[in-house]
């Protein structure tokens, strides 16, 4: 080999090993794209598989929270149902022992009686126990805010409590601290429900000995208040191998004392679920042999203060039911008899109707002092017909209306919020709650009353006060009880403002109204009628209400000729106000 053709064979070699390394470099950059073309496939395979697994867990969920929401739709539905169909003989039956045991002369007969009357009390207690822990557990009680009158409450236990003592009510008494609040803002039916839970725990567990119930406040540092409510007895006290069980579900404390009248052993741990759902906790302290107190302490929105003085004494019902008038309304021929014979033993003047459509055509103003209306009756209920009686006459002279029912009833609100109802009454209902019902009734409607007779003979003049004396016309068309609060409230400059707002307002959704009809906007005609109607109730103008609210719940079966019906009238109404507010200008 020559010196000339060495490096012509040096580049060859190198040549063919870059070329060779460049293939190898190649092979190695395809073999790693396939398998990164191929580990892809797989992740996308995987992330595929995961999505379907996602959505069809997430579809398994789906149907496991509507399987849920419909088992907790059905329990609701069967506590509701169970509840009518338990109270419901269980009233009758409740009842008619009350009347016997009040008629029997005979003393072995009267003990057997007040054993049933004990027995079924007993019953009721466990019926009203477990329908309520089982709403509590369902997550389906709801806790009103309405103000509450502790001292009305708690007198208004211990009056009934008498009846489980007899003779020896002098160990009833109470003492409230002055600083407790006239009113506050809660529930006021499960308030009462826990007092009266306590309260009848102390009754059973003490033979003898002073039992006392007692409130009192604490103000935090933040600046807030809790309210903190006992009953303490002097009974047996509860051994201390028991505490650990008291607020446990279906538990009970054994003692010779509760042998007699065995409970379901949900007291207090229902006590204890209602107070925790407030805010609050419950406590207790016991001495075996010298007694017990149980306390609960929640916080509390304070309404408004009074100056009272802390008393032992126990008032007693103070209204008088000798000739009270009073309109009942129950289809059930045995409850019919049962609450008549009350209400005549009270001294009461009872009219009994066996539906809704009896009681309408037998009302007339100022015949009746209050209407006791059953909600579940045949041909008309009992809500129409309060429905159809706000209607037809003006509130201020309806007298008092309470519901009865043996449903689980939440609130009022559960009933309807176009109705105006002053109380519901839960059935079995006996003698004692009853009066005591009734004379609240009649108590504060005769408080409200006097108030507003006492605001409008105060400032009226041939019912108009001087500020508003030129605007006579608009007042006229006011109602009543709400012009009294615009004496108090509101000065004529915001009224007819106020006034000049809601008749452009439905005016103008005249217009909208026609066209969500024709339009087949049901949905629509609801919401524009149902945003209008409060305005109207608040500033008084009741007609154009009421009007609204049957376009609000009635719209779907107008037809387009009663549909148009209706709306004349609204605009009559609002033509009269128009009319007014020209006349006062």
């Amino acid at each position: 080999m020559t010196e000339a053709s060495q490096p012509d064979t040096v580049s060859r070699k190198r040549y063919q090993r870059e070329r060779k390394a460049r293939e190898d470099a190649e092979r190695l950059l395809e073999d790693k794209s396939r398998q990164l073309f191929l580990a892809n496939e797989k992740l996308s395979s995987y992330a595929n598989d995961l999505e379907q697994q996602v959505s069809e867990r997430t579809k398994e969920l789906s149907e496991a929270l509507a399987r849920a929401e419909a088992a907790i739709t059905a329990r609701a539905r069967f506590i509701a149902t169970m509840s009518h169909e338990i109270r419901t003989p269980l009233s009758g039956m409740l009842g008619i022992v009350d009347i016997l045991v009040t008629d029997e002369i005979d003393t072995e007969k009267s003990q057997l009686l007040e054993y049933a009357k004990a027995s079924g009390e007993s019953l009721r207690t466990i019926v009203n126990d477990v329908l309520d822990f089982s709403r509590i557990d369902a997550g389906s009680m709801h806790l009103e805010r309405e103000p509450v009158d502790l001292r009305s409450i708690i007198v208004g236990l211990l009056e009934l409590a008498k009846g489980q003592l007899g003779d020896d009510v002098n160990r009833l008494s109470m003492t409230i601290d002055t600083d407790v609040p006239e009113r506050f803002w809660g529930d006021a039916t499960r308030i009462r429900q826990v007092i009266s839970n306590l309260l009848s725990n102390a009754i059973r567990y003490s033979e003898t000995g002073p039992i006392e119930a007692t409130a009192s406040v604490i103000k935090t540092n933040t600046g807030t208040m809790r309210l903190t409510v006992g009953i303490e007895d002097s009974g047996i006290g509860i051994p201390e191998a028991e505490k650990t069980r008291l607020f446990k579900d279906f538990s009970q404390v054994q003692n010779p004392l509760t042998k007699a009248a065995q409970g379901a052993g949900l007291g207090l741990a229902l006590c204890k679920r209602i107070v925790e759902k407030i805010g609050g906790n419950i406590h207790f302290h016991s001495v075996p042999g010298q007694g017990s107190r149980f306390w609960f302490e929640i916080p509390i929105d304070v309404v408004g203060l009074v100056d009272r003085k802390a008393t032992k004494k126990l008032p007693s019902l103070a209204t008088s039911l000798v000739g009270t008038r009073v309109l009942l309304a129950e289809d059930n021929k045995i409850n019919q008899k049962v609450l008549g014979t009350f209400l005549s033993r009270m001294g009461c003047i009872v009219t009994i109707t066996s539906n809704g459509q009896e009681a309408l055509d037998a009302f007339a103003v100022g015949k009746f002092d209050v209407i006791l209306m059953d909600l579940a009756m045949p041909i008309m209920d009992g809500f129409t017909a309060v429905k159809a009686l706000q209607r037809i006459w003006n509130i201020a002279d309806l007298p008092p209306v309470a519901f009865l029912t043996a449903h689980v009833v939440q609130s009022l609100d559960d009933i309807g919020e176009d109705v105006i109802v002053d109380a519901y009454l839960t059935k079995p209902i006996t003698y004692n709650e009853l009066q005591t019902s009734i004379c609240d009734l009649l108590d504060n409607a005769r408080g409200k009353d006097a108030q507003t007779k006492k605001i409008w003979q105060s400032d009226y003049k041939d019912g108009i006060i001087p500020e508003f004396e030129d605007v006579r016309a608009l007042i006229k068309l006011i109602s009543p009880e709400v012009a009294a609060g615009i004496v108090v409230g509101l000065d004529k400059a915001t009224l007819l403002n106020l006034v000049e707002d809601l008749v452009n307002s439905v005016t103008e959704a005249l217009v909208k109204l026609r066209a969500y009809k024709r339009a087949g906007r049901l949905d629509a005609i609801t919401h524009q009628a149902h945003a209008l109607k409060g305005a109207s109730a608040l500033l008084g103008f009741r007609s154009v209400a009421q009007i609204l609210s049957m376009l609000e719940y009635h719209n779907e079966a107008y037809s387009a000729q009663e549909f148009e019906h209706q709306l004349k009238r609204l605009e009559s109404e609002i033509d009269k106000i128009r009319q007014a507010l020209k006349v006062d200008q």
